[in-house]
């Protein structure tokens, strides 16, 4: 490839438009067919345990790249209107990567309408305000939902569970894969694992109860492996407590 230096300005925002339509047709792209790897089960006949790991080993693209192409490549199968606008140029990959963590097909044409005619910065904040099937807010510029980041370092027995539960959810899940479904995958795969000598989780209320649990990397593991549990336990409570609630009679 020949890149050339002092090129006259039209000539140079014309290179620069050329070149981020290309990377962003070559991220729409990358996403499907790496979706329909995932979808037909190769990555295991590469000799890998996920279509993450297989990306991760073989094309240099971090865990969270490819899920996020993923996941967009999953949302786009039924946003139709938005597919359709990027292809022709009309939206770009950077607000389609936004708009897809809530549109679904009765909102599609909502979010169409905003990321045409917003500045990316207003698409990100009024995501970050929405939930998915969200119609988008009527105030855009509004306080965005409270994010906390955590990170943690895992042996390599817990991070293939994690993998493997991501992935369920990132991809297979799709949107319907709802809360409680998230964390019934994850309290089973981080409540169970590793599988062999025994579950982590176990082990450590074996100590808790044997007054042995002093370390914080076995509190920490405690943590990690019982809260997809503890969570779990409670949103089913509130279900149950909502469910058997009677509705209250609306005045006359």
């Amino acid at each position: 490839m020949r890149l050339t230096k002092g090129l006259p300005e039209p000539r140079l925002l014309n290179r620069i438009h050329k070149f981020i339509r290309l990377a962003s047709v070559g991220e729409r792209a990358l996403g499907f067919y790496l979706l329909d790897f995932h979808e037909r089960g190769l990555s295991r006949k590469q000799g890998f345990s996920s279509t993450v790991q297989f990306a991760l080993m073989k094309l240099a693209l971090s865990p969270k790249k490819t899920r996020d192409l993923l996941r967009v490549a999953r949302a786009l199968e039924g946003l139709h209107r938005i597919d359709a606008s990027f292809a022709d140029g009309d939206l770009a990959w950077s607000a389609v990567r936004e708009i897809t963590r809530v549109a679904v097909k009765e909102t599609e044409a909502e979010w169409l309408e905003l990321a045409k005619n917003s500045s990316l910065r207003c698409v990100e904040r009024a995501v970050s305000r929405a939930a998915l099937g969200e119609r988008p807010p009527k105030d855009p510029y509004g306080l965005s939902r409270s994010k906390i980041q955590v990170m943690a370092e895992l042996c390599m027995e817990d991070y293939a569970v994690w993998e493997a539960a991501m992935s369920r959810l990132s991809v297979k899940g799709g949107p319907e894969m709802d809360a409680s479904s998230a964390l019934v995958i994850l309290a089973l795969g981080l409540g169970l694992a590793p599988f062999a000598p025994e579950p982590h989780l176990w082990q450590k209320l074996k100590m808790l109860f044997a007054g042995s649990l002093s370390r914080p990397i076995d509190i920490f593991d405690l943590l990690m492996h019982g809260a997809p549990v503890v969570l779990l336990v409670i949103r089913l409570g509130r279900i149950a407590a909502g469910r058997s609630t009677p509705p209250s009679s609306s005045p006359r």
